[in-house]
């Protein structure tokens, strides 16, 4: 799925005095809680996995921030979160995000928008069963 960062959202727009304020552009994990206290199992596991590669990447809690959690709704289509997105395109949620690393594709991508990521050995890497 590709969606444009300037994408707008129906009944939100930048004019708006409630608009969120998300910053599109790298990485960006959307998620209850924030890096140094994640809420939930899937969220801790994202932020850990996004530090093992070494990501520079913004994190939105979107328990506190409703129209954010909104507006990432309306781009994914999904209402789980934590959320991934890279220069505004959703790449996945908790479930895929540590496949997405031991397959080389976070590091990748990482790299793809400048941003600075570390090869982890997929070896290295153990599975992790969050369900």
């Amino acid at each position: 799925m590709s969606i444009s960062p300037d994408a707008t959202v129906p009944g939100i727009g930048a004019s708006e005095p409630n608009a969120p304020s998300v910053d599109w552009d790298g990485i960006t994990l959307m998620l209850y809680g924030s890096i140094d206290a994640p809420q939930g199992p899937r969220s801790a596991l994202s932020v850990l996995l996004l530090q093992c590669i070494g990501a520079d990447y913004r994190t939105v809690d979107v328990g506190a921030d409703a129209a954010a959690r909104s507006v990432a709704v309306q781009r994914s289509g999904v209402t789980t979160f934590p959320q991934l997105y890279i220069d505004g395109e959703y790449i996945g949620g908790g479930e895929v995000i540590g496949e997405l690393m031991r397959s080389g594709f976070l590091a990748r991508r990482a790299e793809a928008v400048d941003l600075p990521a570390v090869d982890v050995p997929a070896a290295d890497v153990p599975a992790v069963d969050v369900a």
